[in-house]
């Protein structure tokens, strides 16, 4: 850091600099708390792979902790889980300032809430392992396939495989391609073997190290260089309003992004996985107190950091180019530390699920349990993962808004129309399996179409997860009348 001062809104503000060289700012001290952390992570996952619940299935003690996770486990699992893109939304927030807050919080706490109050108790009555096998006994065997496929490529972790990478290289120096693929193979260390326990409870820990790391940049920040006055007397005023520099259409787009939520695959697998309704419920709305409180804390670092750092630094780096000149000795290991865990959470539970969703839904490997099987399935998603994170250009958000697009567009409208049509004390009659596969496909082929056609005018700004939305909702809706009570095929 320059030792050059300089002054705005009366603050002495310490002038930045816009890069920073890791292997001369760490300290021993960091580098032990590094190392101790990672050690620690691989250390816990493979304990609690060792572990086994006596009397319970294996493979539903594997996938799902044989219905067992508590309360504490389940909510800093979900925390965890769901910040893996720390890198992204400090990227906006540093772009776009309170926009971020609006985009990646906002939004999203409406989903969850929806989630706990209305669908916890409906989900839990079918007693599926996975989203896939609940599509099944919600719509036939046919749409739980379709299910899976969408499923499996949107739980690959491509974004966290590509924050990750961007991690590695910005400490190591090396080139981003071996740095993602790096990342993913320590990952794949620790969880291939272990199933949900290795996952959830290395969640623990690194929801802990993500909360004291950013937690701690906060506190430095604001007894560095002041409150929100200097904040609003060195950013751009659009950095307080809520939709940023884009439209309404553009910032409610996230909004319905953020409908994934309501399918996705890992959110379901904890809710099979906890001992009661209740426990998921409470779960979901605790940890949706602690997303607030971090999402502040995220979106407040983007800001400090464009407020502090001098122009020519990317969205991408701005935080750990930030935090590593603002936190003294000791510090800076504990921030790299928590964004390592921020980002390794993520990255070894959608890897799970999606090796999961080979191995149960795809393959069908319900009756007999193969560990290996399963935990070779982790490392190759994990490989998938690195591969394809190498083909966005480094662009975070790009990837969250194209995988997002897909999901949510061809599966919310389907899937909540089945849950919502069973009532408390049904049998649980089934629609049929063509009205989520027709939906859903053709969602899907129509965001690809709208993706690479030529748009002028208004139509330009139409994003093509408003077309699969659309487009899975009139199929639901016109073929409500084929819908018949036993579930039949195609």
């Amino acid at each position: 850091m320059s030792s050059s001062l300089a002054t705005a809104a009366g603050v002495a503000t310490p002038v930045l600099s816009a890069s920073v060289n890791p292997a001369t700012l760490l300290s021993p001290l960091d580098i032990s708390i590094i190392i101790a952390s990672v050690a620690l992570t691989l250390a816990i996952g493979w304990y609690a792979g060792l572990k086994r619940a006596g009397a319970t299935a294996e493979i539903a003690d594997y996938l799902v902790m044989g219905r067992r996770l508590t309360l504490p486990l389940f909510t800093m699992s979900l925390i965890s889980t769901w910040y893996g893109g720390i890198f992204g939304v400090t990227a906006i927030a540093f772009d776009s300032g309170v926009f971020n807050f609006v985009t990646q919080g906002l939004f999203w706490y409406g989903t969850y809430i929806f989630f706990a109050l209305v669908l916890v108790h409906r989900v839990a009555r079918f007693k599926a392992i996975t989203l896939p096998e609940l599509v099944t006994q919600l719509y036939g065997r046919p749409a739980g396939r379709v299910s899976a496929v969408f499923g499996f490529f949107n739980m690959l972790p491509v974004a966290y495989s590509l924050s990750l990478g961007i991690f590695v290289q910005f400490l190591t120096g090396m080139a981003l391609v071996p740095a993602i693929f790096l990342g993913t193979i320590i990952v794949i260390a620790y969880s291939a073997f272990g199933g949900m326990r290795s996952d959830v409870w290395t969640d623990g820990l690194q929801t802990i190290l993500m909360f004291v790391s950013v937690g701690a940049l906060v506190v430095y920040s604001v007894s560095t260089f002041g409150g929100v006055d200097w904040l609003r007397a060195n950013l751009p005023e659009t950095h307080f309003h809520p939709l940023g520099t884009v439209g309404l259409a553009q910032t409610l787009l996230w909004g319905f992004i953020a409908l994934g939520t309501l399918v996705d695959p890992t959110f379901y697998q904890r809710c099979f996985a906890a001992k009661d309704p209740a426990t998921a419920r409470r779960g979901i709305l605790l940890a949706t107190f602690f997303w607030f409180i971090f999402d502040i804390m995220t979106t407040a670092c983007g800001m400090y950091a464009r407020a502090a750092l001098p122009p020519g630094v990317s969205g991408n780096d701005s935080f750990l180019v930030y935090g590593l000149q603002v936190l003294p000795d000791g510090m800076r290991g504990l921030l790299i530390a928590g964004i390592l865990a921020t980002i390794m959470s993520t990255v070894d539970s959608f890897n799970f699920v999606a090796a999961t969703t080979v191995n149960y839904d795809l393959i069908g490997q319900k009756s007999v349990f193969h560990r290996w099987r399963y935990a070779l399935g982790v490392a190759i998603c994990g490989l998938i993962s690195a591969g394809l994170a190498t083909t966005f250009d480094g662009s975070i958000k790009d990837v969250w808004k194209t995988f997002g697009a897909y999901w949510a567009g061809c599966l919310v409208v389907p899937v909540l129309a089945g849950l919502m049509r069973e009532r408390a004390g049904e049998d649980g009659s089934r629609m049929a399996s063509r009205v989520f596969i027709i939906a859903s496909v053709t969602a899907a082929i129509g965001i690809t179409i709208w993706r690479w056609m030529p748009r002028s005018g208004i139509w330009a700004d139409v994003d093509d997860l408003y077309i699969g939305l659309i487009l899975s909702s009139a199929c639901v809706f016109l073929m409500r009348g084929r819908v018949n009570s036993v579930g039949s095929g195609l």
